[in-house]
């Protein structure tokens, strides 16, 4: 499949991320390394992400507990639900056609139902997707170029050409200044119906999760931060045990009731509630503790057929690909029609000439 990866023009090769240097250069020739989509091979490791976790138990007391912990972290198992969003454009036969090839190679995160597009998202607070109020593609979403509107195509196409030249060390470790542009094209609340706006963000990493993320400025300070900088509604979802203990005591029950599902926070946020709570604005849910309303809410959206519960691992796909003589050989055959077939198992392995 094509990849974005880190690319020395000089050493004409693919790196890992432990071959740049802080400065984004190459370790062997000191080169800027750039992003570049190639051709790649892989091993689907992720396929074996529960085994891998799990049998870290058996080396209890025969690894060094630093280095259990290591890898416990490096396949990063995390619990939550996946949210299909609508995105509200119309499919032409051509652009349908080439949505659905894409759909294939990147499974799970886009597909094509009843003549619409949707894009899934992993979160681990379903219990905030009532205060979602935009959604964020990484910038090498393949999405990104096919659902911008024709009036924004020119500054997107620029700002997805500068998120390149960025350093991949930096962005996944998020210390930079967070940017964005707006596509010109919404998504649709699978829940309550509303149109909201899709943004690219250089801290979204195509790599990791579903390459799309829910952003729920209220509740989470990235998105927050975002928010402010754009101009984007912030939507109070949790509000904290003690408030909600005061509304109840000073209220009559439907008064209550009519309190939580239309909430207006006193003063405006000066930064993102994370903590635990109890839900407002969120319809039927409000009134809920936030954990309860996890399970509940994904409940819903299963029932609706736009969510489910899920476990995601931060493990990527292991890339094998090299353009060097000592990289790994690769029992794939390209021939001279362009048909791609594995070497036959009887000529395994494959050897490089002494």
């Amino acid at each position: 499949m094509w990849n974005l990866r880190l690319w020395c023009p000089s050493c004409q090769t693919v790196l890992a991320n432990e071959q740049v240097s802080e400065e984004g250069r190459c370790w062997r020739c000191g080169s800027i390394v750039k992003q570049k989509e190639i051709p790649s091979w892989f091993f689907k490791i992720t396929a074996y992400a529960k085994e891998l976790l799990e049998d870290l138990e058996i080396l209890k007391n025969k690894w060094p507990e630093k280095v259990r912990i290591m890898q416990k972290n490096w396949i990063g198992k995390s619990k939550g639900a996946y949210i299909d969003f609508e995105v509200d454009i119309e499919l032409d036969k051509e652009l349908k056609e080439k949505i659905e090839n894409l759909s294939k190679e990147y499974e799970n995160r886009f597909f094509i139902k009843d003549n619409r597009l949707y894009i899934r998202v992993f979160t681990t607070r379903p219990d905030t997707v009532f205060g979602v109020t935009y959604l964020v593609l990484a910038p090498e979403h393949p999405l990104a170029p096919l659902i911008t509107s024709e009036e924004k195509k020119d500054k997107v196409y620029g700002f997805i050409e500068k998120v390149k030249k960025l350093d991949l060390k930096k962005r996944s470790r998020g210390d930079f200044e967070k940017e964005g542009v707006d596509i010109g094209t919404n998504i649709i609340h699978p829940i309550t119906g509303e149109k909201f706006p899709i943004y690219l963000a250089n801290f979204a990493i195509f790599d990791y999760g579903t390459g799309a993320v829910m952003s729920v400025p209220a509740h989470d300070q990235r998105d927050f931060d975002f928010a402010k900088k754009y101009d984007l509604p912030i939507k109070v979802v949790i509000i904290p045990e003690e408030e909600f203990k005061k509304l109840k005591e000073n209220l009559s029950e439907d008064e209550f009731l009519a309190i939580l599902q239309n909430y207006h926070p006193k003063k405006d946020l000066e930064k993102a509630y994370e903590d635990k709570g109890y839900l407002v604005n969120s319809a039927e849910f409000s009134g809920l503790y936030n954990e309860e309303a996890k399970k509940e809410i994904t409940k819903y959206l299963k029932s609706l057929g736009k969510g489910d519960f899920a476990t995601q691992y931060r493990l990527r796909d292991w890339n094998i690909s090299r353009q060097r003589y000592w990289g790994t050989p690769i029992p794939i055959i390209y021939w001279e029609n362009c048909k791609v077939v594995p070497v036959s198992e009887k000529d395994l392995p494959v050897k490089l000439p002494e």
